[in-house]
């Protein structure tokens, strides 16, 4: 359900990773996007048919759980 609540990048309220104890922000989505469009060539995924609203899941989970994030990759 948390998966399927995304549709796109644009349903994400944050889009850095803060880090605790300096505060600095990173572009985590801008980086995930960056390293999609990286890697889908190598891996012979072509990134514009990849679904937006899965990524944008999986950053929103791991901006909220910078700690203890895990990612389960299902194929």
């Amino acid at each position: 359900a948390y998966v399927n609540s995304y549709e796109s990048m644009n349903d994400l309220s944050e889009h850095d990773l803060v880090d605790r104890i300096t505060g600095e922000r990173r572009p985590f989505a801008d980086l995930c996007l960056k390293y999609l469009n990286d890697l889908g060539p190598i891996l012979k995924i072509l990134p514009e048919e990849t679904h937006k609203g899965e990524l944008a899941a999986f950053v929103s989970y791991a901006i909220a759980f910078p700690t203890n994030f895990l990612a389960l990759v299902d194929t």
